[in-house]
């Protein structure tokens, strides 16, 4: 769980993702500054396995994000208030692909305790199956379902390509780690 602002500071902005808050910081010189902090909602990514050399991966664009270009990404997104984050993932997995997993593990947690505090999550999940359910947001996303091969992801993280940072972490160290690369296989072998 992130660092919360200090007790007397106050909340300037209050949204539907995000609150900003503000406060007097003491520095180590005695001086005081003005300190803010933006805390949003946590985010899931689920790198979701047909086989041990296949993802299931988004080629998406949305809107209002100050491109059309496409983009990669795994099945992922905000974690809703008094939602677990395995819950996320696997809602996140469902609603943007219209695939459920058989078996979904935490493979990461990063905790944001800067100017934005947050937690970001990585799953590892396989035995997938398709299901006829929609996802209630598609008329709002485009989003395209594609069968990435396990090279393309790494090539593609290798070169930043993607757009997570904590998604291509996770594929380099799954790749490149022996430790990592063995708890992968363990994962999909078991």
């Amino acid at each position: 769980m992130p660092i919360p602002p200090p007790k007397d500071a106050k909340r300037v902005h209050s949204g539907p993702l995000a609150d900003i808050y503000q406060w007097k910081q003491k520095m180590f010189d005695d001086s005081t500054r003005i300190f803010e902090c933006y805390i949003r909602a946590d985010t899931v990514g689920v790198l979701a396995f047909f086989d041990e050399q296949t993802l299931l991966m988004t080629k998406q664009t949305q809107p209002g994000r100050g491109s059309a270009e496409l983009f990669y990404d795994p099945p992922g997104g905000m974690v809703d208030k008094g939602e677990l984050p395995e819950h996320a993932g696997a809602r996140e997995l469902l609603e943007e692909t219209g695939y459920e997993a058989g078996q979904m593990k935490e493979w990461s947690k990063s905790t944001f305790d800067g100017m934005v505090r947050f937690e970001e999550f990585v799953y590892l999940a396989k035995d997938l199956k398709k299901t006829d359910k929609k996802n209630p947001e598609s008329a709002g996303e485009k989003i395209e379902i594609i069968k990435m091969p396990w090279r393309t992801a790494v090539e593609l993280s290798l070169h930043q390509k993607m757009r997570r940072r904590d998604i291509m972490l996770a594929i380099l160290a799954m790749e490149f780690d022996p430790k990592q690369k063995a708890h992968l296989q363990n994962f999909l072998h078991a």
